[in-house]
């Protein structure tokens, strides 16, 4: 599973809970906290990688 995918995912179930769910209490595991910070430091790494990655043109 792609970290996009997965971020996708858990962000669609957090709209679940907050808007749709109607019971009275719900667990969260410490993974719903965690996975999202990782994925948003692997996209800002894969941005930075990609940038130093690309080739440099010159004007002259």
């Amino acid at each position: 599973m792609s970290p996009t995918l997965a971020g996708i995912a858990f962000l669609a179930h957090g709209l679940y809970l907050a808007f749709v769910f109607q019971g009275e209490s719900y667990w969260m595991f410490f993974q719903a906290f965690f996975l999202p910070a990782i994925l948003v430091v692997t996209f800002v790494r894969s941005l930075f990688v990609r940038r130093s990655q690309r080739p440099r043109v010159s004007k002259y």
